[in-house]
């Protein structure tokens, strides 16, 4: 447990490090692309750095608050497979049970086969549905001939 605890606190001292190295090249930066990319892989080690402090702080024993609680768990669901690169074998089953329903199923052969996702994953589909499945938007009924007005202007 010790080793863990220790490991993180190493994991986070090198991230912090790398916001440094990012902030000292951002100011020195003159073209708006390397600011940009600068700036996102800094908001990237920060979002990494605040994982790890929240995960280290559940480890030494202390109980998160509701709001931290609740940020952890829509960080889950935004991306889930952030969770499973960065954590140990015990996170990453975790991370099976509350993604998918059942146990994933292999066929010989053919490979994995299509699982059935938690529902508060399956949510997130339906904001996914493209327009194609929907009603065309001029309706069901035929369209009707346009009425052609003509002036004359004698």
């Amino acid at each position: 447990m010790d080793s863990i605890k220790k490991q993180q606190e190493n994991e986070l001292d090198e991230i912090r490090a790398k916001i440094r190295n990012f902030l000292d090249r951002l100011s020195k930066a003159s073209s708006d692309n390397l600011t940009a990319t600068y700036e996102k892989e800094i908001e990237k080690l920060t979002n990494e750095e605040q994982i790890l402090e929240k995960h280290s702080q559940v480890m030494r024993g202390r109980s998160a608050d509701f709001g931290t609680a609740l940020d952890m768990t829509f960080n889950f669901l935004k991306n889930p497979y952030q969770y499973w690169m960065n954590g140990d074998l015990k996170a990453k089953h975790l991370v099976m049970k509350l993604v998918f329903t059942d146990k994933l199923t292999y066929e010989r052969g053919v490979g994995f086969r299509t699982a059935n996702l938690s529902l508060p994953l399956r949510v997130f589909e339906l904001s996914t549905l493209d327009e194609s499945s929907m009603v065309d938007p001029t309706g069901l009924e035929p369209a009707t001939p346009s009425v052609q007005m003509r002036c004359s202007t004698r």
